[in-house]
């Protein structure tokens, strides 16, 4: 194996408390309701997804480019005005990962507004970020995960086939994408990712130090 990917929500940072949040009070000012069922199965997948699947549900006199727009921004306010919610032991994961020469990239679905935020204010002075060379949004790709397009992207901007790829992810849609692109999983067990079904990735993790061992060997 030559590389590492990492999802960003709910692996890198534990951002869904957040995001949760959020989308309930959009929920609640547009009147409508969902389950948490029915929300936990939007997640890994992108806000064009979601609000798309929420407008032709409820039939929303919204355009799904608004909603987005609206979220995003006050998502990263959030992010910006509370700090940002790192997974513990992530900082030592990625340099223990980088000094073996492993690749490290990142591949969310959120933008890369978001993205680049968290790279340069996760820890001080941006030191998570320079580990990270490789970013790849969901807006970069037409699918959204499970789709794998996004994790096709990311391995061949690194320049490595998908079969030399480890995948970090904490979604059932992420795991979906991981493997369908050809790639190995380790699944992290966030709890504040609700009950999702990690049965496709190749290994489970419940702190997130504990990637080490699969990819170290």
């Amino acid at each position: 194996m030559q590389a590492v990917i990492f999802d960003m929500d709910g692996v890198i940072i534990d951002s869904e408390p957040l995001h949760f949040r959020l989308d309930r009070q959009m929920f609640n000012e547009l009147d409508i309701t969902l389950t948490h069922r029915e929300y936990k199965s939007f997640l890994g997948t992108s806000g064009h997804e979601m609000f798309s699947q929420i407008i032709d549900r409820f039939g929303l006199d919204r355009s799904v480019e608004e909603l987005v727009k609206e979220e995003r921004r006050r998502y990263l306010d959030m992010l910006i005005e509370e700090g940002i919610p790192m997974i513990p032991g992530i900082p030592k994961l990625v340099s223990a990962l980088s000094d073996t020469g492993m690749h490290l990239a990142v591949a969310s679905s959120a933008p890369h507004e978001q993205i680049d935020l968290v790279m340069r204010d996760s820890v001080p002075k941006g030191d998570l970020g320079r580990f990270f060379p490789v970013r790849v949004s969901g807006d970069d790709v037409d699918r959204s995960k499970p789709d794998p397009a996004i994790f096709l992207k990311t391995a061949e901007l690194l320049g490595i086939a998908p079969e030399d790829c480890w995948v970090i992810e904490d979604s059932e849609n992420g795991i979906k994408a991981a493997r369908s692109a050809g790639m190995s999983c380790i699944a992290y067990e966030n709890p504040n990712s609700g009950l999702q079904n990690l049965s496709l990735a190749n290994h489970r993790i419940r702190q997130i130090g504990e990637a080490a061992r699969f990819i170290l060997g």
